[in-house]
């Protein structure tokens, strides 16, 4: 389930809003070029106070450099690379430009933004960055469209042939007490007219012996079962079948297939609708 962000940064020149700086910097370039935006120094800018604290615990998989706009697309053009920008908002890592190129090698920037100034930092190693996510140790692969991972390359590829027709995609989790469905719209379910409810007995005999890597020490015998038919009125139709000894099962399921045909004749039998008076007065 996908939560929309809330919209931070806005334009004083229009009315539209944005989630991050980034976003409103980008705009600004290309729909208000006669505004200047103002260039922070190398190394002047300062890390935001809420995301210092990932910066330093991932230090093995980032380099950090300071950058007031920068256009993925027009690098890529002009250095031949291959470049994947990442978000990193509310304690998580999202794509925020997927490159459609797919050479083998690639440039992964992570962009931290706050209201003054905005960092873009070298990702080393995806693995190492999003290694918290997971208690295995072990390098994983992952896919930068979605950021699902992987233990081996071969199913990353698979992966990659369904998700990169898609567009890049921020996954939100629904919050504790949110995250049951239950189907409520029962009134638009099709009402059957006869329901047969059955329920089996059986003895546990011991069998021992191995099925691949399953060791099964008894099985379950069928040795009697019962059931009973509810028609269109909630009651039943007739009393309860009920059967005990040998070949429980063959014995159910020729009954079942002879209760059937009964109710298969009740259904496709047309009978004509008597009509008293009222009830014709009734239906015109």
């Amino acid at each position: 389930m996908q939560k929309h962000q809330e919209k931070k940064y806005d334009c004083k020149t229009c009315d539209r809003s944005f989630i991050s700086l980034h976003h409103l910097n980008q705009h600004v370039r290309a729909s208000h070029p006669e505004i200047k935006l103002t260039s922070v120094k190398r190394g002047t800018a300062s890390t935001p106070e809420g995301n210092s604290k990932r910066v330093r615990r991932e230090g093995g998989a980032l380099n950090t450099f300071t950058s007031t706009f920068f256009q993925p697309t027009e690098n890529k053009r002009l250095n031949n690379l291959r470049i994947n920008v990442f978000g990193y908002e509310e304690n998580e890592v999202f794509p925020l430009y997927v490159s459609k190129r797919i050479d083998e090698e690639c440039v992964n920037l992570l962009l931290i933004a706050n209201e003054e100034t905005q960092h873009y930092c070298l990702i080393r190693k995806m693995s190492r960055l999003l290694g918290d996510l997971t208690k295995h140790k072990t390098k994983h692969h992952y896919c930068y469209r979605c950021l699902h991972r992987f233990a081996k390359v071969e199913i990353l590829k698979e992966h990659l042939q369904y998700c990169s027709e898609h567009s890049r995609q921020h996954i939100k989790m629904p919050e504790k007490g949110e995250n049951f469905i239950k189907f409520q719209n029962v009134h638009y379910q099709h009402p059957l007219p006869y329901v047969i409810y059955a329920d089996f007995e059986s003895f546990i005999v011991k069998e021992v012996h191995t099925s691949g890597n399953t060791e099964i020490i008894a099985r379950h015998e069928a040795c009697g079962y019962a059931y009973v038919i509810i028609g269109p009125d909630g009651r039943s139709v007739k009393p309860i079948s009920v059967y005990r000894g040998e070949n429980a099962v063959q014995h159910f399921m020729e009954n079942i297939l002879k209760e059937k045909e009964e109710l298969a004749a009740k259904l496709t039998s047309i009978v004509p609708i008597s009509m008293t008076p009222q009830d014709e007065l009734d239906f015109r």
